[in-house]
């Protein structure tokens, strides 16, 4: 008699945890999701714009041929704007923030805050606070122009909680975040030109990288 009951209460408990399809919920961490890419796959045909550092202005390649830009250029017949500046700061950056709008762009390659921690090495007044603080305003002044908004993420050999917390902020204000997958070049001459910039080697994986990341957001 026992064991009849154990086993009617075995099939009862298996019964409602199939409820449902026979899935089972489960929460995120922390319960909640990560938002949503904001302006995925805008519907109009304005210009990929690559905004920020050396990184966008493709220091260490041989021409542009080898750059970023070269190489959205074979895949896409968007223009390709550069609005790089050598050593751009967040600081330097959201000075030029809104003469982005202006190009219409359909999407903004977004390459900041590495040079925020080199500088600040230099000087403490460009604090971790200070470089999310930049950012975060910067990427309110991007996201008015409609387009999907991309930070290339750059994270150097070394443990750095800024560039951590960079991506946790993209995520958290809509921002498509693309790791550059720089983690195997540093140090080695095969991908790099120097101690800081990629080589057209270098470049072309940055490249592959940041399509593959792009492709589900954006229509080339």
């Amino acid at each position: 008699m026992i064991l009849k009951v154990f086993f009617i209460f075995i099939c009862l408990f298996l019964i409602n945890c199939g409820q449902g399809g026979g899935k089972l919920s489960i929460k995120n961490s922390g319960g909640h999701k990560n938002p949503k890419i904001k302006h995925s796959k805008p519907n109009f045909n304005g210009p990929i714009v690559l905004f920020g550092d050396d990184f966008a202005l493709g220091t260490g390649s041989t021409s542009s041929e080898y750059s970023l830009s070269g190489c959205l250029n074979n895949i896409t017949n968007k223009i390709i704007l550069s609005s790089g500046k050598a050593g751009q700061t967040t600081h330097a950056a959201i000075e030029h923030a809104e003469n982005i709008l202006n190009l219409n762009p359909s999407a903004i390659i977004v390459s900041l805050g590495i040079y925020d921690l080199f500088e600040s090495v230099k000087t403490p007044k460009l604090s971790e606070a200070e470089t999310l603080r930049n950012l975060k305003n910067i990427y309110s002044i991007l996201l008015k122009s409609k387009a999907l908004i991309v930070h290339l993420g750059i994270i150097p050999p070394w443990n750095e909680h800024r560039l951590t917390k960079i991506k946790n902020l993209a995520i958290q204000n809509g921002v498509l975040y693309s790791d550059s997958g720089m983690t195997p070049f540093w140090n080695n001459p095969w991908y790099m030109e120097d101690n800081y910039h990629p080589n057209n080697l270098g470049y072309s994986i940055i490249c592959k990288n940041l399509i593959r990341s792009m492709k589900p957001h954006f229509i080339f």
